[in-house]
């Protein structure tokens, strides 16, 4: 039942697409091209809302890592970069489930209407020996001043997103309040489906989303590199 209500809530957000993304190297001046096929409402958000919170269940069973890892990797040559989609009125749309009172994904760190986005990372794909690579799904921290909120996520394994591909969570905001200590953090996954996790630089493993904790015995070092980085603690940043 989730699996085919997840599929029509696609199905219908295709339908609704206000936007259409193009490299921004065929823009005259360098910014994203957007073509206004209608204007994005409240229903639309709520649609992709909806599409997120069923996404995030699972609907199949859980895959194999290596299958997972192959998934997570694909696309790894779209060149794509972050910055482009902060003023995309799909991503602000995304952003109203972090400063709307009614708090519409119950987000645990509640909203605020001076949400921000403080940071952006992807996340690094290992194995039992190494890392593979970086998965091509930009994340946006989202924060308060004193908290984070959530995550925007925007998906180009498959070239320039389309609707669909953006999605809004509470994700690791979470366990990253939890922290006890800031510092800088890797985040990666090792093939779990369910599971993602970050590494200090002093070798502390934390659990990010899921229950199970890290096996593996890859360092920081072997983890960390330039677009799987956070700061713990960094409220105030601004992107």
């Amino acid at each position: 039942m989730k699996k085919f209500a997840f599929i029509t809530a696609v199905t219908v957000l295709s339908a609704f697409s206000a936007v259409s993304c193009s490299d921004k190297g065929n823009s005259s001046d360098g910014a994203v091209q957007t073509t206004e096929k209608s204007a994005v409402t409240e229903a639309d958000i709520e649609l992709i809302t909806d599409a997120e919170n069923l996404s995030s269940l699972p609907a199949g069973g859980v895959l194999p890592p290596e299958q997972y890892r192959a998934a997570l990797l694909r696309g790894q040559d779209n060149d794509i970069g972050c910055e482009q989609f902060l003023e995309n009125s799909l991503f602000k749309g995304m952003m109203t489930n972090f400063t709307s009172e009614q708090n519409p994904l119950q987000l645990k760190s509640g909203t605020d209407e001076n949400a921000h986005v403080s940071q952006v990372f992807r996340v690094a794909v290992v194995d039992e020996e190494k890392m593979l690579g970086v998965s091509n799904v930009w994340n946006y921290l989202i924060s308060a001043d004193d908290r984070y909120l959530g995550v925007v996520k925007v998906d180009c394994r498959d070239g320039m997103p389309q609707a669909h591909q953006f999605f809004a969570s509470q994700d690791i905001a979470p366990r990253l309040n939890d922290v006890q200590e800031g510092g800088r953090l890797a985040v990666f996954n090792d093939g779990s489906e369910l599971e993602l996790y970050g590494i200090f630089e002093d070798g502390r493993v934390i659990t990010l989303t899921g229950t199970e904790q890290y096996k593996g015995s890859l360092t920081y070092s072997d983890i960390a590199s330039e677009d799987n980085i956070i700061t713990v603690g960094g409220y105030g940043d601004k992107l």
